[in-house]
């Protein structure tokens, strides 16, 4: 998992944006949670311009109804002035963040129910099963060097001190699902400061991946890991010296993944499908150069994903499904300058109704918005302006296709008088946000306890079991699973059967629970014919429900039976299921897709995604409790 908000963030666009990004002191470039400066001159547009907000036309799942408000931190300890850190949030909900205090930086860990002090140091990223990256800060007998905590099951916390080459600083940066940290060490050398990206695996150390694999660069840094233990970064070129982004794969492999025309690119993001989003010059000029945001596939290469009519873009964050959000220019110029053209936040799919566009998420009547994180369920979450006179009032806001962008502070019925949401800097995979006030830090947790359970049976298509894509024939699925309470897994069962093939699943855990109206999207792991080392998503919609309803209900319960014997119902909809089982292949360093009845990339997201049943129903639901606490502090 890495931080919620991209480091140098400030930064964006500006001619020494690429050597900030490798600077180990990334916070003093810019902070997380603050907004890129868009400072290319565009005065030949049109001032008074209206703004143009593209939405999806087809049906996708909204947001949570409501929200309850956890306060991690009700005002600033101390009055530092530093800027804010990042934080992170895992797919259950727990937070890892960083406060200042009168005795320094202290890592703080939310577990869902209370607030565990780490020490001194800071918190960069959580995984999900609790453990936490992050890092002591130098003292005078002391370098900094990276941390990580283990929590679970541990009181107080166990940290693992990765080290550092002798003489120099270590900082840890993001952490996978399997405890492995990223990071970067720093050292002067001959007057000059270098960087070099690191991967700490327990067991086998820290593996510095410049001095022992990568020739062709000189410094660096390490910023992302994923699922398959891919590294990503940005590093000096031996030749160039420019500054461009890499993808580390183990046990050795570097690719050196360009850039879009111009000299530099630096990596923002990394999926577990091995996929890298970031920012790239098309061009150099000695005042202003240009930069769009980037995906890199290994399949496509870099593509440029264009902007929003105006100079520059940057991506700052990446789901599974290749979809991008960050910021972008349009072509509207401020009004009140005449010279900088106003950014807006963007959101960008490679497949589903806006497949190659770049969409405009708009804002509330202010001039700018930005777009700081998006999950697994396409839900982007950011600030955006209220007021066209003051363009630094801003509020947090979700954004979904089905109901576009959502002002945050319209979903806390029961948060305490006078509490203000600013900005929204993480979603989490079950649909948590987390948000900073005029104050601090607060989470929020969508309201009430999911449920999903579904009986039924699909025509397994042509093509959706990899090992025989002529297959095709009736396939069995079952599922009843839950999540109650923040900080707790979902549990339950999934069986997944397609008889003809031979091909029997069974889940063994559940990563996360998202319950958005009448569709539910969750991840675990399972075994396939008795091997254990799958994972599996699984999409249900149900047809019956009327997810304009849903969201303006506030009543006890959301159940349907799914009565309807053939998932079909009166009004024509009908109950669908997507289940994709993939591996991590070691040779290939790459995730292996094994089944996945998703065979229409247009339908992605929409209330056609997957296969409509042949028989059974699908119940998706929202229980909300009389009397439950919709506000609270979160004590140490």
């Amino acid at each position: 998992m890495k931080p919620a908000i991209a480091p140098c963030a400030r930064a964006a666009w500006r001619a020494w944006l690429f050597p900030c990004l490798l600077a180990m002191g990334l916070a003093a470039c810019g902070g997380g949670g603050s907004e890129p400066m868009v400072n290319a001159p565009q005065a030949s547009l049109d001032a008074g311009s209206l703004i143009e907000v593209r939405a999806l036309s087809e049906p996708a799942p909204p947001a949570a109804a409501t929200f309850d408000v956890v306060i991690l931190e009700a005002a600033p300890p101390v009055a530092t002035g530093a800027t804010a850190s990042a934080a992170s949030i895992n797919a259950t909900s727990q937070v890892a963040f960083t406060s200042f205090r009168a005795d320094g930086r202290h890592a703080l860990f939310y577990d869902g129910q209370a607030i565990r002090d780490l020490g001194l140091g800071y918190a960069a990223a959580v995984n999900n099963a609790g453990q936490v990256a992050g890092g002591t800060d130098a003292t005078a007998t002391r370098p900094a060097h990276a941390l990580r905590w283990s929590t679970a099951g541990h009181t107080p916390a166990v940290a693992v001190d990765l080290g550092a080459p002798a003489g120099a600083t270590s900082q840890a940066k993001s952490i996978n699902a399997a405890g492995q940290v990223a990071g970067s060490t720093s050292q002067v050398i001959n007057e000059q400061t270098q960087s070099h990206p690191f991967l700490w695996t327990e067991g086998f150390g820290r593996n510095d991946l410049v001095r022992l694999r990568v020739p062709s660069f000189s410094s660096g840094t390490g910023e992302f890991v994923n699922a398959l233990g891919q590294v990503a970064g940005g590093a000096f070129t031996r030749q160039s010296e420019a500054v461009h982004a890499y993808l580390w794969t183990p046990p050795g492999s570097i690719r050196d993944l360009g850039t879009l025309g111009g000299g530099n690119s630096f990596a923002r993001a990394l999926n577990d499908e091995g996929q890298v989003a970031g920012i790239a010059e098309i061009e150099f000029a000695r005042l202003f150069a240009r930069n769009h945001a980037f995906l890199w596939t290994a399949a496509g290469g870099m593509r440029d994903l264009g902007t929003l009519g105006g100079r520059n873009s940057d991506a700052f964050a990446l789901n599974a499904s290749g979809q991008v959000a960050g910021v972008s220019d349009t072509k509207l110029i401020d009004p009140f300058t005449f010279a900088n053209p106003l950014a807006h936040a963007f959101f960008w799919s490679p497949s589903g109704p806006s497949a190659g566009r770049m969409l405009d998420l708009g804002t509330f009547g202010g001039l700018t918005s930005f777009a700081f994180a998006i999950n697994d369920a396409r839900q982007v979450v950011g600030k955006a302006a209220t007021d066209p006179a003051s363009p630094n009032l801003s509020h947090a806001f979700i954004w979904t296709a089905a109901q576009g962008l959502v002002d945050l502070n319209t979903r806390i019925p029961k948060a305490p008088a006078g509490l203000t949401l600013t900005e929204a800097i993480a979603v989490s995979q079950n649909g948590s946000v987390l948000a900073r006030t005029f104050g601090g830090l607060v989470l929020l947790t969508p309201s009430g306890d999911s449920f999903a359970n579904a009986r039924l049976s699909i025509a397994s298509p042509p093509g959706a079991y990899r090992p025989y894509p002529g297959l095709a024939g009736r396939a069995r699925f079952s599922a009843d699973i839950r999540s109650e309470g923040t900080g707790q897994k979902p549990t339950g069962q999934t069986r997944f059967r397609l008889a003809r093939a031979g091909l029997n699943f069974e889940s063994t855990g559940y990563d996360w629970l998202n319950v958005q109206a009448s569709r539910a999207q969750y991840q675990g792991s399972g075994t396939l014919n008795g091997t254990d080392g799958y994972k599996f998503s699984v999409t249900l919609i149900d047809g019956a429900r009327d997810a304009a309803k849903d969201d303006a209900d506030d009543g006890d319960e959301e159940n349907n039976s799914g009565n309807a014997n053939k998932g079909k119902h009166a009004d024509g909809a009908a109950d669908r299921l997507r289940i994709r089982i993939w591996h991590a292949d070691a040779a290939q360093g790459a995730n292996v897709v094994d089944y996945d009845n998703q065979l229409d990339a247009s339908a992605e997201g929409t209330a056609n995604e997957g296969t409509a049943i042949n028989k059974g129903k699908v119940a998706v639901r929202v229980r909300h409790q009389h009397g439950k606490e919709s506000e609270r502090h979160a004590g140490p």
